[in-house]
């Protein structure tokens, strides 16, 4: 059994047999008598374990993990530790971040380019801190921080896929937990003050201001079918237009996923004109295809300015939700979810909106009620 007693100066040792016969000392330091007596009851515990080949309980371990590198070094000579694995080194969060994406093929180049988003504001809030380094407290003001600059929606994207880098470092035993983000949450609908509609009117309005054919084309696919842009349009090739059944395939090499959906009649005829003029390529829009994301775009502001209409807020998302509105007016939730490629919820979330035709249906439909009360009560 270890025993404790005092330095003739100042401070503690504790003296320990590792073997009969074979007294080890230690000197501690500046300690106080108790913390003394907890050190040498935890070499007692370490002395136990060695003889019989079994590491430390938790807590001895946890102390272990908690000493300074030369104390360790000290318990070490002695031989203290030969039933002790030193616990690895826990990885700073934006370092394991990055490895963490390395392994991810799966993830798209859109999904990475949020990840990337994300790791901005992380990065901004926790620097250059290892994962067991961050708390509860810290998460909650990174979650204060983004309620405070963003939109509901935009915060909770970067929220959660920061508690998914953390959730990913559990699963990968480079950091034992809990999640510091987990019930950390950010709740709120969808942001509706960007919503707007493109009627059918202003949409040809807007068509015949291109200046070429793939503008126009680009436009209604967009605006009529809801094909989204610039991704799924790069994808088409003309292989995707079944003419016969007036039909477009969204290949399945997308990150949306196959889909097929009916070319509506301004879509048929702009597609169909545009391959009346295409190139010798396979590809349906063959222009500015390394720059779709801006050269197209400029090509759409260009055509609202010139019909002299105002910008909508989302270009290229207000047409595909203006196109999504327009057949939920016709056809079954269902079918339309099949051709938007989306579910019931995210329509309703981020695509149906009320336009100025229901306003004005309304006001009708409550016209003609009060006529017809007024005729019931005049016939009583």
């Amino acid at each position: 059994m270890s025993t404790i007693y005092p330095h003739r100066g100042s401070g503690w040792y504790v003296a320990f047999y590792p073997l009969p016969n074979v007294r080890k000392k230690l000197y501690l330091g500046d300690v106080t008598k108790a913390q003394a007596s907890n050190i040498a009851r935890r070499i007692d515990i370490l002395l136990n374990g060695n003889r019989v080949g079994e590491p430390p309980p938790r807590d001895v371990a946890i102390w272990l993990g908690s000493l300074r590198k030369d104390f360790l070094e000290k318990l070490d000579a002695l031989g203290l530790l030969s039933q002790w694995s030193r616990p690895k080194a826990c990885p700073k969060f934006m370092d394991y971040w990055d490895s963490h994406l390395l392994t991810r093929t799966d993830f798209s180049a859109s999904t990475r380019k949020g990840f990337g988003t994300a790791r901005k504001h992380a990065e901004a809030a926790f620097g250059a801190k290892h994962l067991d380094e961050i708390t509860v407290g810290d998460t909650k003001a990174f979650q204060r921080r983004l309620l405070e600059d963003y939109a509901p929606t935009h915060g909770k994207k970067i929220l959660e896929r920061a508690k998914q880098i953390f959730a990913a470092a559990i699963d990968d035993r480079v950091f034992e937990g809990p999640n510091p983000f987990e019930g950390v949450n950010i709740t709120g609908g969808p942001d509706k003050t960007r919503a707007a509609t493109v009627s059918r009117e202003n949409a040809l309005i807007i068509l015949d201001k291109f200046t070429s054919q793939d503008g126009r084309t680009l436009f209604a696919l967009s605006r009529f079918c809801g094909v989204r842009v610039p991704h799924e349009a790069l994808a088409l090739t003309w292989d995707c237009v079944d003419w016969e059944n007036s039909r477009l395939k969204i290949p399945s090499n997308t990150k949306t996923g196959f889909r097929v959906l009916p070319l509506f009649q301004p879509a048929l005829k702009e597609i169909g004109k545009l391959h009346e003029e295409a190139p010798e390529t396979p590809w349906v829009f063959n222009r500015a295809r390394k720059s779709a994301g801006t050269t197209w775009r400029n090509w759409l502001i260009a055509a609202i300015r010139a019909a002299n209409l105002p910008q909508h807020p989302k270009l290229w998302h207000n047409l595909r939700s203006s196109a999504r509105t327009d057949c939920q007016e016709m056809f079954p939730d269902h079918v339309c979810n099949a051709w938007f490629g989306h579910s019931s919820k995210v329509a309703r979330d981020h695509y149906l909106q009320v336009t100025p035709e229901h306003w004005d249906r309304a006001i009708q439909t409550d016209a003609l009620r009060m006529s017809d009360d007024c005729r019931a009560r005049d016939s009583l």
